[in-house]
């Protein structure tokens, strides 16, 4: 179990407390989004989504500027029901504390897409267990985002799991104080190989505060339709461009590490390109030309960067590129040709 580091997605509206703090703090957060490669205003944009590879950096950049690494178990703590989208109702609503933590499992997509988990029952205890963040780079503060936010998300659900779960994070404890630690700091430790959430089976059967029969059926119902939706929007061929992407703003592009991050051979990802009707040389050279034209004309990166984010060893390289794709060298099409 694994988190897909090139195609792991997660809503962006959790992003506006970022924002809020950034601009409490005087931050450029429109030149921070363009230095992450995302629109600064995806959080209020509805459905909107960012990779998880996007979401680590950024917190992780922006808890350094501010100089406090638990601003953001405070923020994630105090997200409104509905920040996690139809996944907080289905969940909350479910008959039984069992059947909302196994919705959360079933529907975590909704909300976040490669990012696996797993909730198991043995030996008198429930886990709910986040797969490893390694592939994402460092991801400190996102570990402390997610404990918090479902951590917070089971309190409400039971007066009883203020004082009965037991949550595992796999990241050091933080040097800073918060007021969500101050009260349930001694159900946490920190140092872990993942985000474990452990709750006494015992109480596995409670009835969740917020369960109601006919709500659950509507909800449920809506989950199932959006998860179907999802799942018929994430195309393989989409897939593969994103991977592309990534590979080539790491300087790591290869067939091979590709299909690693599909979880498929060489000749599957050759063959299953042959039958969208393109090879990975055209869709490598399709995705970097998409790019090109994105970041020279809806960004201000230099074109030195851009040449580097484009997987080009030098600006000139670049700039013969971007001649025979558009005509016009790099610095015209930024100029409007």
């Amino acid at each position: 179990m694994a988190v897909g580091r090139e195609n792991g997605r997660v809503a962006a509206a959790p992003l506006g407390a970022l924002e809020a703090r950034a601009r409490l703090y005087c931050l450029d957060w429109p030149r921070i989004a363009e230095r992450f490669g995302f629109d600064p205003e995806v959080a209020r944009q509805h459905e909107a989504t960012i990779s998880a590879m996007q979401l680590a950096a950024v917190l992780e950049h922006v808890a350094e500027l501010t100089g406090n690494d638990a601003h953001i178990i405070d923020e994630m703590s105090q997200l409104g029901v509905g920040s996690f989208s139809i996944l907080d109702y289905v969940s909350a609503c479910a008959p039984t504390i069992r059947a909302g933590l196994q919705n959360w499992v079933r529907f975590h997509a909704v909300f976040a897409r490669g990012i696996d988990i797993e909730f198991r029952v043995g030996a008198g205890t429930g886990v709910l267990e986040y797969a490893s963040l390694a592939p994402l780079g460092t991801h400190v503060q996102l570990s402390y985002g997610i404990a918090a936010s479902v951590s917070a998300r089971l309190f409400a659900w039971s007066e009883r799991l203020r004082d009965a779960i037991r949550v595992e994070v796999d990241a050091p404890a933080p040097q800073h104080a918060c007021a969500f630690l101050a009260r349930h700091g001694h159900l946490f430790s920190f140092g872990h190989d993942r985000i474990r959430i452990v709750i006494p089976e015992a109480v596995l059967d409670d009835v969740p505060v917020a369960a109601e029969e006919n709500l659950y059926r509507i909800v449920e119902t809506a989950a199932l339709a959006k998860l179907a939706d999802l799942q018929r929007e994430e195309s393989p061929l989409a897939r593969i461009t994103e991977s592309i992407n990534q590979h080539l703003k790491a300087g790591t592009l290869s067939v091979g590490s590709v299909a690693g991050d599909l979880n498929m051979s060489e000749r599957t990802l050759q063959r299953l390109l042959q039958d969208e009707g393109t090879t990975f040389r055209k869709l490598t050279e399709d995705t970097r030309r998409s790019l090109a034209e994105r970041y020279l004309k809806e960004t201000r990166l230099p074109i030195k960067e851009i040449t580097y984010l484009l997987g080009f060893s030098e600006v000139s390289v670049f700039s013969r590129a971007a001649k025979s794709w558009f005509g016009l060298s790099p610095k015209r099409i930024r100029q409007g040709g």
